[in-house]
């Protein structure tokens, strides 16, 4: 017996679409992605750069937690580049790699992102 029920029952998948267009609006500051089943996903440029969890990123999140408890220490709120896109592009079948302007890449997966438009 399996312990998802789903993993047996191939109708009980969610299958992800794909990617068929990629708007950004720096005016609005708003990244959207229409898939291809017709469903849209929207994330603030700072909502969508806040939420990358490569490595460099969840240190540089750590290091954040442990520094707010320290004395004296005032929190930095955003840079305009850090969010600004320089370029998206597919990363094989399965991701969207996005450049921001300061340099730093991001990869996020369809189904990741796909899922976010469940949510909304």
């Amino acid at each position: 017996m399996a312990d998802n029920p789903s993993a047996d029952d191939p109708s009980r998948m969610t299958t992800v679409p794909n990617p068929v267009a990629v708007n950004i609006s720096r005016a609005e500051r708003i990244f959207e992605i229409t898939w291809s089943s017709g469903a849209a996903t929207k994330f603030s440029l700072d909502d969508l750069r806040s939420i990358c969890d490569c490595a460099l990123c969840r240190d540089e999140k750590e290091k954040r937690e442990a520094q707010a408890s320290a004395p004296r220490m005032l929190r930095v709120l955003g840079s305009a580049i850090r969010a600004e896109v320089a370029s998206v592009s597919h990363i094989g079948r399965y991701a969207l790699g996005v450049a921001w302007k300061d340099g730093h890449q991001s990869i996020y997966t369809y189904e990741f992102l796909f899922s976010k438009s469940l949510s909304e």
